[in-house]
């Protein structure tokens, strides 16, 4: 079991280097390859000893690019204090993943009460359809029945995608009242961005192959940049379809998180607020910069179908299949 700790360690290390070393001979990619790039970076590392209990074959021992004993074997040789280090790094990686991503996780589920309007009004029906068409002109929604809108009745500003299989955009009568139409519209088509990418179902399998690796902090690292690269990605198809960047980035300024922090708030709850009103304020500039000034990042090109993305796939594979 440790030595299957060390080589996912080793394995999520590599993957990590080997997608931030890529970057400077590839230049800059655009928000969905390195979405893709961070998701194998995140996935192999877990599916690579999988196929090796399976019983795939290894390489000869002389080909080990690094060897997990080896590695295993200066940990045990280190003493007590390098223990003591290993097991607090780990455990506090495992700690970040239950509050800050399992935790909020099974607190947004119970966001799903509010009370649905049954028939959502005939103009908002018409621009859904209309974006519909746009995501249908660019390739997606063609074979598989497109999601289905949903509204609620809600006073906050709430956009989201819902359901696995049979997955609905939720927008709440708050974010309809807060935004224009044109900014609507983007808030829209970035939920629909979300279904074309994959929706939760992809989502549900990238949050297990975390889970999978819970204590590893590389795969921490993966996990964060992947759900940043993701959320960009989404801006850029979105962009593409609406046609109008400036307006999505509007809406994201309209609706980040405005929380106000109380004196009369626990300093430990206070302290968490803070933390994640910041972390919102940067990713939300780090979007709206993209969305306006970075044209790179509001297109979409051929180099996001499968057949461009399989050349990833066994670069990386090959390399952490050298590992162990």
């Amino acid at each position: 079991m440790l030595l299957l700790l060390v080589t996912n360690l080793l394995h999520a290390a590599v993957a990590l280097l080997f997608c931030v070393g890529l970057r400077p001979f590839t230049g800059a990619l655009s928000a969905s390859r390195w979405s893709h790039l961070l998701g194998l970076g995140l996935t192999l590392p877990v599916l690579v000893p999988v196929l090796r209990l399976a019983g795939a074959p290894g390489l000869p021992e002389g080909w080990r690019l690094l060897r997990s004993q080896g590695w295993l074997d200066l940990l045990v040789d280190g003493g007590w204090p390098l223990w003591i280090g290993f097991t607090v790094l780990l455990c506090g990686t495992a700690l970040i993943f239950l509050f800050q991503e399992a935790l909020p996780l099974l607190y947004s589920r119970r966001m799903d009460h509010a009370a649905v309007i049954p028939e959502p009004p005939p103009e908002l029906l018409a621009r859904y359809e209309a974006l519909l068409e746009g995501f249908r002109a660019r390739g997606h929604f063609r074979w598989a029945r497109p999601p289905r809108l949903q509204l609620i009745d809600e006073p906050r500003a709430i956009a989201a995608v819902r359901g696995l299989t049979d997955p609905r955009v939720v927008i709440s009568t708050g974010i309809v009242a807060r935004l224009d139409e044109r900014e609507l519209d983007g808030v829209i088509a970035h939920e629909l961005a979300h279904v074309a990418r994959g929706g939760n179902l992809v989502r549900l399998g990238l949050w297990l192959l975390r889970a999978l690796q819970a204590p590893n902090p590389f795969a921490l690292t993966l996990a964060r940049a992947h759900f940043e690269a993701n959320e960009s990605a989404c801006d850029a198809l979105a962009a593409a379809v609406t046609g109008r960047p400036a307006a999505l980035a509007s809406a994201l300024l309209k609706t980040r998180n405005r929380t106000r922090l109380r004196e009369d708030q626990p300093a430990l709850r206070r302290a968490r607020l803070e933390v994640h009103r910041r972390s919102d304020l940067e990713a939300t500039r780090a979007r709206v910069l993209a969305l306006l000034h970075d044209r790179r990042h509001t297109t979409v090109g051929l180099g996001d179908r499968f057949l461009f993305r399989l050349p990833r796939l066994i670069l990386i594979g090959a390399l952490l299949w050298s590992i162990g």
